[in-house]
């Protein structure tokens, strides 16, 4: 799996998508989505994290790139920024999220990179791909344990403001929103604190969860909150070519 997890700041996450899907047979392809899980289970194997890249994965670079220009990362130019991937996977929007300063803020400078994922070895890949970044500094991964998520805030670098992302998590019903939301505002206690927060196409009641997760966190209020086709470019891959 070394190869599938190594990246340069000349590459995108698109190519740790293809080197996942190279990895499969015609036989795996087929399979892929009776054993996804439908991409909220806890991945266990590397052959499950290819599954949910070959169908995902293309879908899930669309929409953070369609919204990560709402950050306004020309803001950290002198401070820098530190990046928290909540529910992290394979660390896509992280890595979307170096990749969209490279593009837009070269000058902006990543001082610190956690990763907060429940999979053992889906946090572990995230990890190798994150440090593929010589952009992304000092990388380290978290356990989903909210006691020692807890203690993520006293790690970020002092006076540095946090860019928080939430994708494909907040919309899981197993996550209690309320305990969450209490850990979130320990994480962002002494920081200046930016959320982004996607959610998968889903039945609306479940989008809703999104906005719960607001209301629960005092002083956070939303900037943009809708439903939306995004076009999936040049899909390579599963099939659909939008996702909401």
């Amino acid at each position: 799996d070394g190869d599938v997890a190594m990246v340069s700041d000349g590459q995108s996450f698109n190519a740790v998508i293809d080197r996942s899907v190279a990895q499969m047979s015609e036989t795996d392809r087929r399979l892929a989505w009776g054993r996804s899980g439908r991409g909220v289970r806890v991945y266990v194997s590397e052959s499950q994290l290819n599954d949910y890249l070959y169908l995902y994965g293309e879908i899930h670079v669309a929409k953070m790139r369609r919204f990560l220009p709402s950050v306004p990362f020309d803001d950290f130019g002198d401070t820098g920024l530190c990046v928290v991937d909540w529910g992290c996977g394979q660390g896509l929007a992280a890595a979307c999220t170096v990749e969209e300063i490279r593009r837009r803020a070269e000058g902006v400078k990543i001082r610190c990179v956690r990763l907060i994922e429940m999979s053992d070895v889906a946090r572990e890949r995230a990890g190798r791909i994150l440090s593929g970044y010589s952009s992304a500094r000092d990388v380290r991964t978290i356990k989903w344990n909210l006691e020692e998520i807890s203690r993520v805030g006293l790690d970020l670098c002092p006076g540095v403001p946090v860019l928080h992302l939430f994708s494909n998590i907040l919309d899981v019903p197993a996550i209690d929103l309320e305990a969450l939301s209490q850990v979130f505002r320990k994480c962002t206690a002494g920081h200046k604190s930016y959320v982004l927060s996607v959610s998968p196409k889903s039945p609306l009641e479940r989008a809703v969860r999104l906005k719960e997760f607001f209301k629960l966190v005092s002083g956070l209020k939303p900037l943009e909150f809708s439903m939306q086709s995004i076009s999936v470019p040049g899909r390579k891959y599963y099939p659909f070519p939008t996702c909401s």
